[in-house]
This record gives C-alpha cells, structure tokens and sequence, in this order.
C-alpha cells in the first residue's frame, strides 16, 4: 500500500524542519517578511513558537510577516506560485467561525470570500497545522493576545473591506 505525499504528518513535519532552521529556497516578498511599520506593536512570535519568519510549513508555502492589527494577529503566508495568503488569528468566543480554531482562537483565511469559496486544500492543511501550533501556545501566551476581537467583532468595528 503506497503512502499518499502531503499527509497531515508532511504538513507537521515541514513545520518542525522549518522551526530547525532549515535554509530558506525561495525569497521572501518584501510586504510580506518587512517589520511591521510604526505605530503597529511588534507581535509576539512565541504565540506560533517554534514557527519563525521564512519557515517552511509543507506544499511550498512559508511563514512570511505576522503583524497587530485591527484587533487581531494577520500572518502573511507565501508561497512561490500561489503568491500571498493572510491569516487572522482572531479570538474565539462560542461556536468556531475559522477555517481552523484552538480552545480560545479562530483562524480566518482572508481570502475576501466571506465563507462562500473553496479553500485551497494545501493552505487548508497547512492552516489546521499552525491551529495546532497556537494551541499548544495559547495559554502560555494569553498576554500577549490580551487585544484580541473575534472576527464579527472586527468586521463591525472596522468594516470587511478594511480587513
């Protein structure tokens, strides 16, 4: 019985490789890997330890920027024939709204298709590995998250077009 290539246990596997520094093949996009411009408070990584900027998380796709804003952490992921992917990693309160959640976070792909468009099945996985990730973090960093809105709540705070 042959093994299906970019199981869930490749997925985690590219993302241990990448948190052991494993060099980066492909160059990050400026936007996506730049300090966060002044005025935004620098995020705290270890919400996403042992995943830092430029690893690599499996099917090509890498960890690029993670910055505050508008109530939420917003990870850049990039990935070099499917360009830019953002993820809000926003707080959850009640029933999971995100692509992928923990016990207190959702994860929410925008993609700008309120719900309503199939997500990519390699960034999905790739998605649910980071909720693994935040989940084993997410306690010990409360903190650091302390700012953090739900995503119905920054939608009517800030409006879908500015998110």
């Amino acid at each position: 019985m042959s093994r299906h290539p970019n199981t869930r246990r490749d997925v985690l596997k590219g993302l241990a490789a990448g948190a052991a520094g494993v060099a980066a093949a492909a160059a990050v996009p400026a936007e996506a890997a730049a300090p966060a411009p002044r005025g935004e408070a620098e995020p705290a990584w270890e919400i996403l330890s042992p995943v830092r900027p430029g690893d690599h998380l499996g099917f090509g796709w890498r960890a690029g920027r993670l910055r505050r804003a508008a109530g939420a952490w917003t990870l850049s992921l990039i990935h070099p024939e499917r360009g830019l992917a953002r993820v809000a990693i926003c707080y959850r309160r009640g029933a999971a709204r995100g692509l992928a959640s923990t016990e207190l976070l959702d994860l929410v792909l925008m993609d700008g298709a309120a719900g309503d468009r199939r997500t990519d099945e390699a960034l999905g996985r790739v998605i649910i590995a980071l909720s693994r990730v935040l989940a084993r973090n997410e306690r010990a960093v409360a903190e650091a998250s302390s700012h953090l809105m739900t995503h119905a709540e920054r939608v009517a705070r800030f409006g879908p077009e500015l998110l």
